[in-house]
């Protein structure tokens, strides 16, 4: 394609090779294995600095153009596609590990470094983070983070969010901004105990700025892992009886835990490797699987976290629940980074998948779950639902998957569907949507305090005048 006056700006900012408009980069980024419509953008661009991040913005801003951020390329909520066209800023070559810190126990990563790239470091000196479940270890880390992402220590330190302990920020006016405690001091260790800023960026899908470093917990690195499984034998119109689900909130309490996930059937056969379509559940195996994953530094350690798990299963099969022990044998050897997503998208031929995903009491997923499988059943897909419980509050992730083939149109218009009916049935129980496309924003904003909703949108008209950075994204 020829190169436009604003093409030429943009590779005088970033170099030469690091600018494409030819059709075939474009399509690129114009979409990901969601249903979201794809949206091709103008330019696409590569940065490698700070400083050229800075320049980029202050051009869009000087011409209006729309910028939207990407790092992996490997997203499932459509958030990275331009709906606007503009600039897909593509962060990938900064990839920097910039410091971990063994002494206070935080590292500082740049945006382009991803899950497998950090584990891989952080092994080395007897470390971890909590890492995105699902993604492959090719997959950005700081998305997940800021993003409000899960991980598979979510049972013991929370969701991803609550792990960060900086960043470092490119503005709508292209100035550059440090928020948490490392705007003061010369470490990244908390975000308190001055006004905390994060907010400004956390879960704003990329419409109030650039995070160019991002500050993150590290923990020390336990030995041996074990789990325990069970099953939840009950129907298809009953899946959990408010009994189990207190059950759930038991093992939940007892905080020995690092993770604490449940699946259905169905999402159970994908992860054997089962493609479409899945023979029907025999009678005798579960409605849902669920495990508790524990770690330790020691053996000794690990034999009284895993005794105190089992003896609070023992007691809820003993008061009659319809639970029972499962294998979760092969559980116990999956590593982390894991490949889910790959399974899931592959599952129907085609490649896609999309889903949604929230943030729900647990108390609620006994309603939650048995309304799921009714929109499931209505258009004709198999549940596939993903729980897990989240330390703090008695909350956790509850997200409905729906693979489906890209090249197949019923398809594609039946998950559309399916995904507004979700979002419907996770607000009816209390939850608040994860990644939420506009369409689910919209459904947020509608029931929610409109004194919320005004506020967003002067904050994002405060920091984004020109309304340059992601628009289109939260309804702003």
């Amino acid at each position: 394609m020829p190169k436009d006056r604003i093409y030429s700006l943009l590779e005088s900012i970033v170099g030469t090779g690091n600018v494409s408009n030819e059709p075939y980069t474009l399509e690129c980024y114009a979409c990901d294995s969601t249903t979201n419509l794809p949206s091709l953008p103008n330019y696409v661009v590569i940065a490698t600095t700070v400083e050229q991040i800075q320049a980029l913005v202050r051009l869009a801003n000087k011409e209006k153009i729309p910028i939207v951020p990407a790092v992996g390329m490997s997203n499932t909520g459509g958030l990275t596609i331009p709906v606007e066209g503009g600039i897909s800023l593509d962060l990938h070559k900064m990839d920097k590990i910039v410091e971990i810190n063994e002494d206070i126990d935080y590292a500082i990563v740049e945006p382009g470094v991803t899950i497998g790239q950090l584990d891989t470091e952080l092994k080395k000196r007897g470390y971890w983070v909590s890492l995105p479940v699902g993604p492959p270890g090719s997959a950005g880390l700081l998305p997940g983070y800021i993003l409000h992402g899960y991980g598979h220590l979510g049972g013991k330190f929370g969701i991803n969010s609550e792990q960060i302990t900086g960043a470092e920020l490119v503005l709508p006016d292209g100035e550059l901004v440090r928020l948490g405690g490392c705007a003061i001091s010369s470490y990244w260790f908390h975000r308190t105990p001055i006004p905390d800023l994060l907010g400004l960026i956390l879960g704003w899908q990329g419409t109030t700025g650039i995070v160019t470093k991002l500050g993150i917990n590290i923990y020390p690195r336990p030995g041996f892992k074990d789990a325990i499984g069970w099953g939840v034998f009950t129907s298809h119109n009953e899946p959990l009886p408010e009994t189990c689900a207190r059950f759930l909130i038991k093992i939940a309490r007892a905080e020995v835990a690092h993770d604490i996930s449940g699946h259905s059937w169905g999402a159970v056969q994908i992860g054997k490797g089962l493609k479409y379509p899945l023979p029907p559940k025999p009678k005798e195996d579960p409605e849902l699987y669920f495990a508790a994953t524990i770690y330790a530094f020691t053996e000794e350690e690990l034999t009284v976290k895993k005794k105190i798990l089992e003896n609070i299963v023992k007691k809820g099969i003993d008061s009659g629940l319809p639970l029972a022990y499962t294998d979760v044998t092969g559980r116990i050897k999956v590593e982390m980074p894991t490949k889910y997503a790959l399974k899931y998208s592959d599952h129907r031929g085609g490649g896609g998948l999309d889903y949604i995903g929230s943030i729900t009491p647990v108390i609620n997923w006994t309603q939650g779950i048995k309304r799921l499988n009714e929109v499931f059943d209505k258009y004709g897909f198999t549940p596939y639902i993903r729980l897990s419980i989240y330390r703090g509050t008695l909350q956790g992730m509850m997200r409905a998957l729906m693979p489906y083939n890209r090249g197949d149109e019923k398809d594609i218009e039946a998950v559309r569907k399916i995904a507004r009916d979700v979002v419907q049935v996770i607000l009816d129980c209390g939850g608040l949507i994860y990644k939420a496309p506009s369409f689910a924003c919209e459904e947020m904003w509608k029931r929610g305090d409109p004194n919320f909703f005004k506020l967003l949108k002067e904050i994002k008209q405060t920091l984004d005048p020109n309304r340059i950075m992601n628009p289109g994204r939260l309804c702003l």
